[in-house]
């Protein structure tokens, strides 16, 4: 049995696992014909990543239901996606119950999203010097990538770092959200400068820095003519509220207020007996339960 790895800080993104669990096992039903899909698909990677990582700090972290800080900001933050779907979302409670049962925290706090909870814990971590391991493929949480905060990308099975990051996308971690803030992001409705692509965004963001440093420095008419081209000054100027709108977009906030105690997020002892339960409940087959449990 693998010794409990007590020197790193798991955080799952629990609504990008959901989804993909959702989408990689839509017609997966019980023997009543109820959608189970989600569950099996979110259970099998969870336990993929405790087993693999053995970490005794860890927590399941959920978008909650309703708005956010963001779409007070923009009202069109998101509102192309669609209502998520009845087979998934009847799925939810019963999972909550298994995760419970499994002995992992769960934590969704209105008002942001999982995002920004995550963000918030993280370096919380890094700040008490302990390395945290995010389980996620959103682009989004590329932007805290450091020394200390590392993501696993489950699709790919890759562990992105500060060189990974830099090597994508040809910045530091630490302008990714400046970037997605002169391109914009259509996952997520935010807009960004017209005209500026990644190229663009990327050759900005080397010469000059971040996006408030961008504004000083094109500002300056010298400055311009030298480094920046008429369209893309143009652009920039013409969109600077809509740049810096989606800057606020973007960022993920670190600071949002916690109720539970950074302590408080560890694994505690299975309750088998509930889990097989709650599995047997939901009419999983006797190998799939002995599987999951």
């Amino acid at each position: 049995m693998k010794k409990k790895n007590d020197n790193i800080f798991l955080l799952i993104d629990g609504s990008f696992h959901l989804y993909r669990a959702y989408y990689s096992y839509p017609f997966m039903v019980n023997t009543e014909k109820k959608p189970i899909g989600a569950i099996y698909g979110f259970i099998y990677v969870l336990n993929f990543l405790i087993k693999k990582y053995q970490p005794i700090n860890v927590a399941v972290v959920f978008d909650h239901k309703g708005k956010t800080f963001r779409n007070e900001l923009y009202e069109k933050y998101k509102s192309h996606r669609l209502p998520m779907p009845n087979e998934l979302s009847i799925q939810i409670k019963p999972l909550h119950d298994i995760i419970q049962a499994m002995g992992i925290p769960i934590i969704s706090i209105p008002g942001v999203e999982a995002d920004d909870v995550i963000g918030t814990i993280a370096k919380l971590a890094e700040f008490q010097k302990k390395p945290v391991l995010i389980s996620t493929a959103d682009k989004d949480m590329t932007q805290l990538v450091s020394n200390k905060i590392n993501i696993f990308n489950i699709i790919n099975k890759e562990l992105i770092g500060p060189k990974e990051v830099e090597k994508k996308y040809g910045i530091t971690p630490n302008f990714i959200v400046d970037y997605f803030a002169l391109i914009g992001d259509i996952s997520d409705n935010i807009p960004g400068v017209p005209g500026i692509g990644k190229q663009r965004a990327k050759d900005l963001i080397q010469k000059f820095g971040n996006i408030e440093s961008i504004y000083d420095s094109i500002e300056k008419f010298d400055i311009y003519n030298k480094n920046c081209s008429n369209f893309v000054f143009k652009q920039l100027k013409n969109h600077k509220k809509i740049a810096f709108l989606s800057y606020q977009l973007a960022k993920i906030k670190t600071n949002v207020v916690i109720k539970d105690k950074y302590n408080n997020f560890f694994i505690r002892k299975c309750d088998k007996k509930r889990l097989f339960f709650l599995l047997k409940e939901l009419n999983f087959k006797k190998n799939v339960i002995n599987f999951l449990s």
